[in-house]
C-alpha cells in the first residue's frame, strides 16, 4: 500500500515541477547575458537596454578597397541617455564556429573599458581603429571561409557613473 502512495506523491511533485519551468526559464535565458540568437540585420538591433544605456549591434559590409578586403563585421553601439558620464566595461566573447575566444576572460584585450560623456553614442564602423573593440569581424566575403563569427557575448557587463 505504501507504494501506491509514494508513487501518487511523486506523480504530483513532478507534475508541479513540470508546472514551474515555464515560470523560472526566462529568468534563466535572460541571465545568460545575450547569449540568444543574434539578427543578422544592417539596422540597429538591441543588445541591452536599461533606462540609462542601450548597448545595439549591427551587421555591415566593411570594403575596404585600398586593401583589396571585403568582409562582414559587427559593429556594436553603447548609447549613455543620462546627463551623467558613464564607465562601461564587459568581457567580451566571441564564437567562431565550436571555438569560444575569452569564455574563461583569460584574454585582457577582450577586456572592454569606456568612458562615454553625457548623452553621448560610441560605434564601431569600417575602418576605424577599434580602439573599443566595438568593430567584430564576421567572415571574408571572397574566397575560402574557414571560419565565421557565430556569436557574441558581452559578459559582466557594468555600467558605473562617474
Amino acid at each position: 500500500m505504501k507504494t501506491h502512495t509514494n508513487t501518487r506523491h511523486k506523480h504530483h511533485f513532478y507534475s508541479k515541477t513540470l508546472l514551474l519551468i515555464p515560470v523560472f526559464l526566462p529568468f534563466f535565458i535572460f541571465s545568460q547575458g545575450g547569449s540568444a540568437s543574434k539578427v543578422k540585420s544592417n539596422d540597429w538591433n538591441e543588445l541591452y537596454e536599461q533606462a540609462n544605456y542601450t548597448i545595439e549591434y549591427r551587421y555591415n559590409i566593411c570594403d575596404l578597397k585600398e586593401d583589396g578586403i571585403v568582409k562582414e563585421e559587427v559593429y556594436l553601439r553603447v548609447n549613455n541617455l543620462t546627463g551623467d558620464t558613464l564607465h562601461v566595461s564587459w568581457d567580451l566573447e566571441l564564437v567562431y564556429g565550436e571555438r569560444c575566444y575569452n569564455c574563461s576572460g583569460e584574454n585582457d584585450e577582450l577586456k572592454i573599458n569606456l568612458v562615454l560623456p553625457p548623452n553621448e553614442s560610441i560605434s564601431g564602423s569600417c575602418g576605424d581603429d577599434n580602439k573599443y573593440h566595438l568593430r567584430l569581424f564576421s567572415r571574408f566575403l571572397h574566397g575560402e571561409a574557414d571560419s565565421k563569427l557565430s556569436d557574441f557575448n558581452l559578459r559582466n557587463l557594468r555600467i558605473n557613473t562617474l
